[in-house]
């Protein structure tokens, strides 16, 4: 009898631990995850979710692998729907900085949102005779009119449609301590900025309140005051029994015109209680940040580098010809004590019939003397042409030379 009682007791507690597993999970990044994956999702080296990377017109999609059955009892013993999840991602574009479409939190039916479709839809169902329920928070970073977006940087709740049933701009409440006086202001944030940022969903089935905040990964904690707070009975949405499940995961698409990399970096989920915490020293946040900051600063450093090569090529091209300026000025400073005498080579050429032998007078130091007429004046002329091979001697010497002569 003590042996059955025994073995009762722990057949007990493996059904609860078994239940318990089936309730709850966390993913403190995503590294040997099983997780349901479409489109153009995959798991990064680095433990990364990436639900889509800067390509054109395409959908990602990565659920949690087995499907939950949301019932339970409320306090009057009747089925309730009860949630709890956050998670941490980052939204960032290309180098156009022009990001879409978003990306969603789902709850749905089937794994994959049927007739789901990229760009404005988010991958998920847009058809309003479809039988496929679910409920998205959309982080939508572009401004859809036809679904009645208020801007492009905000986050709604949508229940079986793409018109969110309340949404507002993207930002949280944060308190700034002056003194012993605490002040809550409300800070905007940028939800295609590329730095991680963490959101918690939260819905109670008896209060049928469905809260959703949203704040930066350094916060660690959620904000006081959610950023959407709605009350709405779900039971009306989705069917609460034992025999059906649901399944819980992202999507996130991009169109033509829009390239952007929609990454969960960590996220957990509860059917009973709050989600559990994230543990953040485990998250790849730093690769995920390091992968944005390359990302925008190798063109800016390129870019710079072009800069300083181009500034580096000017200074030493105006360097070079400021020596030669001077290296000329020197050899040349003779003019100034003789008046001007400089003739083109096209002149001397000419007056010299070419430098030619029958017009050689001599040779000296420098090279041959040839003999010549200027035509413009019928001056008779003797033109020197040095020669660096035949002479030792140097600029001096020539300009002596020069001076010399110009006082005979």
């Amino acid at each position: 009898m003590h042996r059955a009682t025994l073995f009762c007791l722990l057949l007990i507690v493996c059904v609860n631990d078994a239940a318990r597993g089936d309730t709850e999970f966390i993913y403190n990044g995503f590294s040997g995850s099983n997780l349901h994956l479409d489109g153009a999702a995959y798991i990064t080296q680095d433990g990364i979710l990436s639900l889509t990377t800067c390509s054109s017109y395409i959908t990602g999609y990565g659920f949690h692998p087995m499907p939950l059955r949301f019932a339970s009892f409320d306090d009057y013993g009747m089925d309730s729907l009860s949630f709890s999840a956050t998670f941490v991602f980052a939204i960032t574009p290309d180098n156009s900085r022009s990001s879409g479409d978003g990306m969603a939190f789902v709850i749905s039916s089937s794994p994959f949102v049927n007739s789901g479709k990229p760009a404005k839809y988010l991958g998920l169902n847009y058809q309003s005779n479809s039988r496929t329920a679910f409920l998205a928070i959309e982080l939508d970073t572009v401004l859809d009119t036809e679904f009645l977006g208020i801007d492009n940087n905000h986050v709604g709740i949508d229940l079986n449609n793409l018109e969110s049933i309340y949404s507002r701009s993207a930002g949280y409440q944060c308190n700034n301590y002056v003194g012993n006086k605490t002040t809550p202001t409300y800070e905007a944030l940028r939800l295609s900025s590329g730095d991680p940022m963490q959101v918690w969903v939260d819905y109670n089935g008896i209060s049928m309140v469905l809260n959703v905040t949203l704040a930066p990964i350094s916060n660690l904690m959620p904000p006081s005051e959610p950023l959407l707070s709605y009350t709405v009975n779900l039971s009306n949405y989705f069917e609460v029994s034992h025999a059906q499940a649901y399944y819980v995961g992202f999507s996130a698409t991009t169109d033509d015109m829009h390239c952007t990399a929609h990454q969960i970096l960590g996220w957990s989920f509860s059917l009973s209680g709050s989600a559990p915490a994230l543990d953040y020293s485990r998250l790849p946040l730093k690769r995920a940040q390091d992968k944005k900051l390359i990302k925008w600063l190798l063109p800016a450093a390129i870019s710079s580098l072009a800069v300083l090569t181009a500034l580096t090529c000017f200074l030493l091209f105006r360097c070079c010809r400021k020596r030669s300026v001077e290296r000329q000025q020197e050899d040349w400073d003779w003019e100034t004590q003789l008046g001007p005498r400089r003739f083109s080579h096209k002149v001397l050429r000419a007056a010299t019939s070419g430098f030619s032998t029958t017009q050689l007078l001599g040779q000296g130091g420098f090279g041959r003397v040839c003999g010549g007429v200027l035509t413009t004046s019928g001056l008779h002329i003797a033109v020197k042409r040095i020669s660096s091979e035949s002479s030792a001697q140097g600029p001096a010497q020539f300009t002596a030379e020069i001076l010399i002569l110009g006082h005979l």
